[in-house]
């Protein structure tokens, strides 16, 4: 019975540890024919095309589910706000009642701070593809811009060497098309170290007790 129970603790913090381990993928591409943003997990993605407005959940290169938004709701009237909805409203917890508390505001703060700057810190790059097809109304100014934009171009390549970037100058239109894609990865584990830390940094007691105190008002 011991056995049974070892070998399933044992099962169960390995797909812990797989699903910490295992990057979350996110991928942005925008052109002229599509707008779209895909989320993918082992083989599994959802992708949400923002030109067609449609939904699609994948599993590996088959789609198994599939939804169209509808644009032709018909919305309901907003009712007039009564005197108890205002009283209610005016009731409800205010960032103004936090910042009265200073220390309590700063400490906040600062572990909110810390905790988007881990998690930008663990977000990696891994694909960077961009293509700009530059023109301007005035063809000095295009040429000027083409100039400035490969200075950007080089030193994005210097620094990350999986960007491709490619700046062409059009002289004939008057408006610049763009092209691009990117990938991005991230470890649930990643988020979850620093989520911890936030969750212990903060005054979680002090800040009950502030909303206890303005719900009594």
């Amino acid at each position: 019975m011991i056995y049974v129970i070892f070998s399933f603790l044992a099962v169960f913090a390995f797909l812990i540890l797989v699903i910490l381990l295992t990057p979350l993928r996110l991928r942005l591409i925008l052109n002229d024919r599509t707008r779209a943003v895909a989320l993918g997990w082992f083989a599994i993605q959802v992708v949400r095309d923002l030109k067609e407005r449609t939904f699609a959940l994948y599993l590996g290169s088959r789609a198994i589910m599939g939804k169209k938004s509808k644009t032709t709701e018909k919305r309901e009237p907003k009712k007039k706000k009564t005197t108890e909805d205002k009283e209610r409203k005016t009731s409800k917890f205010k960032l103004t009642d936090l910042w009265r508390e200073r220390d309590l505001a700063e400490k906040v703060i600062q572990a909110g701070l810390r905790l988007v700057w881990d998690v930008l810190k663990s977000i990696r790059w891994n694909k960077l593809l961009l293509e700009v097809d530059l023109s301007t109304p005035d063809p000095a100014l295009t040429g000027f811009l083409y100039g400035e934009l490969c200075t950007v171009k080089y030193s994005t390549e210097s620094v990350f060497p999986r960007a491709r970037i490619e700046v062409r100058p059009d002289f004939l239109n008057e408006l610049p098309r763009v092209s691009a894609e990117s990938v991005l990865s991230l470890r649930p584990i990643s988020v979850a170290l620093p989520l911890s830390r936030a969750f212990f940094a903060i005054p979680k007691f002090r800040i009950i007790k502030l909303l206890i105190r303005r719900k009594r008002r």
